[in-house]
């Protein structure tokens, strides 16, 4: 298993922050989660939308499991195919009004998402990364837009080229389903759902890591800022500044009696 704690604090080292990574890992049928988790419906006699999840793993440094279950949010269980029967949610509905005019419209949004097979996977796992008792799929960060370009930094440090966005700021857990069936890191600008229920700042960004490139990314981080390219992003401060004429006055006065050179 990845030594997660020593590679949070090389995140840490060079990101400061606010919250810590998460590690998530999708759970086939057999899977076993670690003894001490939260189950939402189980544990808290509530069920959960899958970013609340999420919020709850980086906010009180639980191990979240949700399952069918646990699922109060309808677009996040299709996607993740914990139920078969997704017609209503294919058609569009509820992308109507809110999202698309109609539902010819609301259907073209819809069946853009990444999506799981039904039963495909049993279980979201997610724990902060330091914490988590098991090997994760990914690392998902939640951080400024600052550090996000950091983050974009390391993973393009040594295999060039760039990252995709894909979005709809809606369903941003979706991104789960792309970095895992592709194995690219994404990045994503959270949706309604991710600040209404699961309480992201509006000066967050989301961004997703496989675990097969973690440490090659934490690794362009390293590189990079040694090179200066850094955060919190130093600012330029060598410059001689410009002020309003009645303040240049009073330094002409000085100049003139030679108590400041030119």
């Amino acid at each position: 298993m990845s030594d997660l704690p020593a590679l949070e604090r090389e995140f840490e080292k060079y990101l400061r922050l606010q919250s810590p990574p998460l590690a998530l890992r999708m759970l086939r049928a057999g899977d076993e989660a670690p003894d001490k988790c939260r189950r939402p419906y189980q544990h808290l006699k509530t069920r959960v939308t899958i970013c609340q999840g999420f919020s709850m793993a980086r906010k009180y440094g639980w191990t979240v499991c949700m399952q069918a279950e646990d699922m109060a949010c309808p677009p996040g269980a299709a996607l993740f195919g914990f139920f078969e029967n997704t017609e209503y949610f294919d058609a569009g509905n509820m992308a109507v009004p809110a999202y698309a005019p109609d539902l010819e419209a609301g259907k073209a949004l819809e069946k853009e998402f990444p999506r799981f097979n039904y039963k495909e996977y049993e279980a979201i796992l997610v724990a902060p990364m330091g914490r988590a008792e098991f090997e994760p799929h990914m690392l998902v960060f939640y951080a400024q837009p600052a550090q996000v370009m950091r983050l974009i930094h390391g993973a393009v440090y040594e295999s060039g080229g760039g990252l995709n966005s894909w979005t709809q700021c809606r369903f941003g857990c979706s991104s789960v389903i792309s970095v895992l069936q592709t194995g690219k890191c994404t990045f994503n600008v959270p949706g309604n759902g991710d600040r209404v229920f699961a309480g992201v700042q509006d000066s967050e960004m989301s961004f997703y890591l496989p675990m097969t490139r973690a440490e090659g990314v934490a690794a362009g981080l390293a590189a990079n800022h040694k090179g200066g390219t850094r955060y919190p992003v130093p600012a330029y401060l060598m410059y001689q500044p410009n002020f309003p004429k009645n303040y240049a006055q009073q330094m002409e006065i000085w100049r003139e009696s030679k108590a400041i050179e030119d």
